[in-house]
């Protein structure tokens, strides 16, 4: 379903990027389609059923290009075919994987945790509390701790106090959060090096 997979496409395209080899790309695999920048990783499942990488700007401009309910999907050789009644249209295709998503934690089901109600009503307050200097780290994250979220942009301040739930304090950078708002997040949970939102 072309319109279904739009909606995936959209949803994990917070994950692309320039920054890491294929970052650019959707990267399929295992019935799951992933993006990845270096700093935020998306995973969906995927309703494709291929192995390799479609780079974003391709496959952004062909979809809206066909207007078929339905569409088939034929991997041939180093292109994809997305197939319509009346349209065939070709990408570049990419076999091969090389984005590095497997550097990131894969979270055990059983440490889900739900999210307070109003985590995404503080998320968006105290999100416009915060600067957008990439030079200042400290300015430019939001600081979730275990009972309050807050921000800063080095001259006014912002806490919202709420128990989130994590087991220790935690700085994400605006960028990398602020896609959560579109979302609609309802769980978190930890891993070493990541932290996970569904």
């Amino acid at each position: 379903n072309r319109l279904d997979l739009i909606q995936v496409l959209e949803s994990v395209s917070p994950g692309l990027g320039k920054t890491v080899e294929q970052s650019d790309s959707y990267v399929f695999h295992k019935g799951d389609v992933f993006t990845y920048n270096g700093e935020v990783a998306c995973r969906m499942k995927s309703p494709l059923n291929i192995t390799g990488a479609l780079k974003h700007n391709s496959i952004a401009k062909i979809l809206p290009q066909l207007s078929d309910e339905t569409l088939q999907v034929k991997i041939e050789a180093n292109t994809c075919k997305f197939i319509g009644k009346r349209k065939e249209i070709k990408v570049a295709f990419d076999s091969e994987i090389k984005l590095p998503y497997a550097i990131v934690e894969k979270p055990k089901e059983a440490d889900w945790i739900t999210l307070p109600d109003n985590f995404l009503e503080a998320l968006g307050l105290v999100l416009e509390s915060i600067g957008d200097d990439e030079e200042k780290f400290l300015a430019n994250c939001l600081h979730i701790h275990p009972k309050w979220v807050e921000g800063t942009d080095n001259t006014q301040i912002m806490r919202y106090r709420l128990k989130v739930g994590l087991n220790k304090p935690t700085m994400i950078k605006k960028g990398s959060i602020k896609n959560l708002l579109n979302i609609d997040a309802q769980q978190v949970c930890e891993t070493e090096n990541w932290i996970h939102f569904r």
